[in-house]
């Protein structure tokens, strides 16, 4: 009874009864996700009412939600056990009025949002397939690296109820008998990207797809303009190359492009957690396309619809896409455009964490130009052996002129605690964190979901400090 006390007097609760006695009326509500550290989530939900409310910031006690995710099926029919859940509460972490239905803004208006945790195990609004199984004769045969995309759609159930009533700014309050209606879905960010193909006049590259071999000449990608564009100012861009598994096993679909972006905080951190609007280019692709991924790259340099800031170019991968990202920068045709580059359990060679005499001399090169570069690996990456980032730090620090030199020490660190060993070379270019993670558990003071050490991206692409060094550095 205490919250019925805020705002009713005896006169006004009798209207309310009154007033629930006829149909319910119905709201609308739009659910809004958030790609979270591995896939989207609904964070918020917005209801409109038919009127402005007064204001209100703390509504938290006002809802009861509960949800409710039936099992997936994958692409080929297969269910999918792991993506269920059964009805259970979410937390509300926030509720307030608002006069647009988007987070963060308390004032009177037809809006109430309600904000979620990211961390209930019903709050998933996609379910991300790991792998995706291929059968013969009716028996499960083998795996596909890649993800599949199952949006939970109609089977994401809400039961939604309001336990106290509102009040409407004319005075007047909204009863507690009321219809709540899903009206949308909308992720965050991610809505944003735009979809484009490249086609290439000159390359073909061969491609494996459900074990066929096929020639491409061409890649989808996803490109995000900045939100709050100007005529006639310059932005910076970002290239995200994602991971081998960060793909969707469909790699002949040319209408996916969303999978990358979907997959984890990788594509949509640079918008969440940037200092300013930039543009964000995300191609999908897998090794044997990456001559089509630097081709598509140059060709959006040359777009003049774009206004990109060409002293502000950066680029961040994450395993297969961190060792992508050293590609383009020891590609003397790509490296002396970029201003920096943050490089997620990545290395030089795809297949060996040693480097050659060439690659030494091409690291060597890259600095030259005077990119800067942030390395950060797990000690414990089962995946991508955190050799190649020790000798790739070595590299670059002068330590390894050649390829005997890489088995040399690493040098002393700049600091080491529990968590973390950082180097950095003595004119700061070039820095390299390693993430001392425990195997097994989740390191949640890392702000890791995974249990594996090769997700160190987890923690990378949730932690603003590496996103604004990187929008820090010009050529």
């Amino acid at each position: 009874m205490k919250k019925w006390a805020l705002f009713l007097g005896a006169a006004a609760a009798s209207c309310v009864m009154a007033f629930s006695a006829g149909a319910a009326p119905e709201v609308g509500y739009e659910l809004i996700s958030e790609v979270w550290i591995y896939e989207p989530r609904v964070t918020a939900i917005a209801f409109e009412f038919d009127k402005p409310l007064a204001c209100a910031f703390d509504l938290t006690d006002y809802f009861s939600i509960e949800a409710e995710l039936i099992e997936r099926t994958s692409y080929e029919g297969l269910a999918v056990p792991a993506s269920s859940w059964p009805k259970a509460p979410r937390t509300i972490t926030a509720a307030y009025t608002s006069d647009e239905a988007k987070v963060g803004k308390i004032c009177a208006g037809n809006y109430v949002i309600v904000e979620l945790s990211d961390t209930d195990s019903n709050g998933a609004s996609t379910y991300i397939s790991l792998k995706r199984s291929t059968q013969e004769g009716g028996k499960e045969a083998g795996w596909n690296n890649g993800r599949e995309i199952l949006p939970y759609g109609d089977d994401m159930v809400y039961d939604i109820r309001l336990l106290y009533s509102l009040k409407y700014e004319d005075g007047t309050f909204t009863g507690t008998d009321i219809d709540f209606v899903r009206t949308g879905e909308s992720t965050l960010i991610a809505d944003e990207f735009e979809k484009g193909v490249y086609v290439s006049d000159t390359t073909t590259v061969p491609i494996t797809v459900n074990n066929e071999e096929k020639a491409v000449n061409s890649i989808v990608y996803g490109l995000y303009r900045p939100a709050n564009y100007v005529e006639g100012e310059k932005y910076p861009l970002v290239v995200y190359l994602h991971g081998s598994s960060c793909r969707s096993v469909y790699e002949d679909d040319i209408d996916d492009f969303m999978t990358p972006i979907l997959t984890n905080q990788g594509a949509i951190t640079w918008v969440k957690h940037g200092t300013e609007d930039c543009y964000v280019f995300v191609p999908q692709y897998e090794t044997a396309s990456i001559e089509l991924v630097k081709e598509a790259f140059l060709a959006l340099l040359e777009d003049e619809s774009l206004s990109i800031d060409m002293d502000r170019i950066y680029i961040s991968g994450l395993s297969m896409g961190g060792m992508t990202s050293w590609s383009f920068l020891l590609d003397e045709r790509l490296s002396d455009y970029f201003a920096a580059a943050l490089i997620n359990c990545g290395a030089v060679d795809f297949f060996s964490p040693a480097l050659t005499e060439e690659q030494v001399g091409q690291v060597e090169k890259c600095l030259a130009n005077g990119t800067k570069i942030w390395l950060v690996h797990a000690d414990t990456d089962p995946t991508v052996n955190v050799r190649g980032s020790y000798n790739t730090f070595k590299a670059a620090a002068g330590i390894a002129q050649n390829a005997e030199d890489c088995t040399a020490d690493m040098p002393e660190p700049d600091w080491e605690n529990k968590e973390f060993t950082y180097w950095s070379t003595r004119d700061g270019q070039v820095q390299f964190t390693l993430v001392h993670f425990i195997v097994g558990q989740r390191n949640t003071n890392f702000n890791m979901y995974s249990v594996s050490p090769h997700e160190v991206y987890e923690y990378t692409y949730s932690h603003p400090e590496y996103i604004e060094w990187l929008f820090a550095q010009h050529k």
